[in-house]
């Protein structure tokens, strides 16, 4: 912030504002809807997150594209090839074809060609304190499902005066370019996520977007003298919790073409979609 007058500011710290949610339920409600409505006009405007440099319609600019979309990240785009302090800064940081596009963060550090998860670190979405004691819910999905059982179990936990908090996976597991099937348009059940995922966590969730969960261990071990279930993520941490709810959607199956990936990304190669070149038959 930049102020152009002497003002007064009182600092509250992030726990004394989730117990004041709680407490004053219209008083939450205004700031929340304040803190989302900056949200919507950041992301309409791509300003203060991400800059990704490189072709439109290259897939991995799609890629990073979507994922910050589908995690409400205002970000922009820049055309090296109409743009050109965008195409003097990939001639500096990535001058070979395998490390576009590049990411510029706010802090000015730069991605080359980074994958999802390596970009949600960068972006402070990965949980890096994760609890040794046991959660009370572990939730493997942050779909619609996953949040609505973040939001229940959250509120519940804040009810009950129980400092235990319900973390949430979210298992980026899909095939590259497959499509979430909704009920709803794609812009309303962005907004409704959205704000699941906001009320989630004024309650106190946990999350830890873009992890994989790479197992469920069912046998049980006893903690004083509550058994718990054993998450094992993909980066070897281990979670621990006494209820854990899978909800991780559909999965896709992928038809068995060879070398599939290579019409995938032929629009951006080849122009025009009619020049795209023909499926091989089986």
């Amino acid at each position: 912030m930049q102020a152009v007058d002497d003002v007064e500011a009182i600092v509250v710290p992030p726990e004394r504002i989730r117990v004041l949610f709680v407490a004053d339920a219209e008083l939450g409600e205004r700031i929340l809807r304040a803190l989302m409505l900056r949200r919507v006009a950041l992301i309409e405007m791509g300003f203060g997150g991400p800059v990704l440099i490189g072709p439109p319609r290259s897939p991995d600019v799609t890629r990073l594209s979507g994922f910050l979309g589908r995690n409400s990240i205002p970000f922009r785009v820049f055309d090296p090839d109409e743009d050109a302090d965008a195409s003097s800064l990939l001639a500096r940081y990535a001058p070979k074809p395998a490390e576009l596009p590049i990411v510029i963060m706010p802090d000015g550090t730069v991605l080359r060609n980074p994958t999802d998860q390596e970009l949600a670190r960068a972006l402070g979405l990965v949980a890096t304190n994760l609890r040794s004691e046991p959660y009370d819910v572990a939730i493997v999905g942050a779909g619609p499902a996953g949040l609505a059982t973040a939001v229940y179990a959250a509120s519940e936990a804040s009810r009950s005066s129980c400092s235990k908090r319900a973390p949430s996976a979210d298992r980026l597991a899909r095939a590259r370019g497959s499509k979430t099937v909704s009920a709803f348009p794609q812009d309303f059940r962005q907004a409704l996520m959205a704000r699941a995922f906001t009320q989630a966590q004024k309650f106190g969730a946990q999350f830890s977007l873009s992890t994989e969960v790479n197992r469920l261990d069912c046998i049980t071990e006893w903690s004083g003298t509550d058994p718990t279930l054993i998450l094992e993520l993909n980066d070897g941490r281990r979670v621990r919790a006494r209820t854990v709810v899978v909800a991780t959607g559909a999965h896709y199956r992928r038809p068995e073409i060879p070398n599939l990936t290579q019409f995938e990304a032929a629009e951006y190669r080849t122009g025009p979609r009619q020049s795209r070149p023909a499926l091989p038959r089986r």
